[in-house]
């Protein structure tokens, strides 16, 4: 509690606790494996460091500003923040857990069974019960699969190409907001305005 490890160029660092008050550092040309950040502990992942299979509870931000953490996992009360130069990939969002992309920031094949906020990019997310994309001005996502339960928002000045709506599932376009070559399955909703209407599938 309190203290900070700092993982440099050359240095690895694997099955860290980081608990509350407690700061770990991927700096450029560090790894981290296997880490997990606890309530009220933070980890950074600088330009040129690398991560993979980090764990966030309650409590606990992580914090990438560059590629690339992978396979993360956010629970209950979890936040990642993924900040311009940064790249987050495979990251599973369980509910309670949050995931926030900042413009410049970029985020593949992330799982949501609970919030993603997108200012920057977003490549193949796939929205489960109960979660929501929120795609918000100057965001944009492509390739995003929304089950049923799932929602996701496109805001004013935001944009989502590809988007597949299955049974269940739910898209709400904005004013605004442009949506492009969504597919809709049956019972899917789309709201809002589309820029060439929406396959059904």
């Amino acid at each position: 509690s309190g203290g900070t490890l700092n993982v440099s160029a050359g240095g690895s660092a694997s099955f860290i606790a980081v608990s509350s008050g407690g700061t770990l550092n991927v700096l450029a040309g560090g790894g981290l494996d296997h880490s997990t950040d606890f309530a009220g502990g933070t980890t950074t992942v600088s330009a040129g460091g690398l991560a993979h299979d980090l764990a966030v509870s309650s409590g606990g931000p992580l914090r990438p500003s560059g590629p690339t953490p992978s396979t993360c996992t956010l629970a209950s009360g979890g936040l990642e923040y993924v900040f311009s130069g940064g790249v987050a990939s495979g990251t599973t969002v369980l509910g309670g857990g949050e995931q926030y992309v900042f413009s410049g920031g970029t985020t593949s094949a992330s799982m949501l069974s609970d919030l993603e906020v997108l200012n920057g990019s977003a490549i193949g997310t796939q929205v489960s019960s109960g979660g929501g994309l929120y795609v918000e001005a100057g965001g944009a996502e492509s390739g995003t699969a929304v089950a049923s339960g799932g929602i996701e928002y496109v805001f004013g000045g935001a944009l989502a190409t590809g988007a597949t709506v299955n049974h269940g599932g739910e898209q709400y376009v904005f004013s605004g907001g442009l949506t492009s070559a969504s597919m809709l399955g049956g019972g899917a909703v789309l709201y809002g305005p589309a820029t060439g209407p929406p396959v059904q599938h």
